[in-house]
């Protein structure tokens, strides 16, 4: 239950760090990772590889923050 509880904070820190530098093969790494999460988890999946491809790094930075709050 605790990974479960932390899993939003731990991917935060991963999905920033990996904005930061600008590396969108960990990104989509992590998306991947997420999508196996859960069905209900496949459209954030979906928005972080889109927002790669779009090398939207601050808006992932910002998705971070959201999913750092939760």
């Amino acid at each position: 239950m605790l990974s479960q509880i932390m899993w939003p904070q731990m991917n935060a820190k991963r999905i920033r760090a990996a904005a930061e530098m600008g590396d969108v093969t960990t990104l989509n790494v992590i998306a991947a990772e997420i999508k196996t999460q859960s069905e209900s988890c496949e459209p954030l999946s979906k928005q972080i590889v889109q927002m790669a491809e779009d090398f939207d790094l601050d808006g992932i930075q910002k998705l971070a923050d959201a999913l750092d709050a939760s």
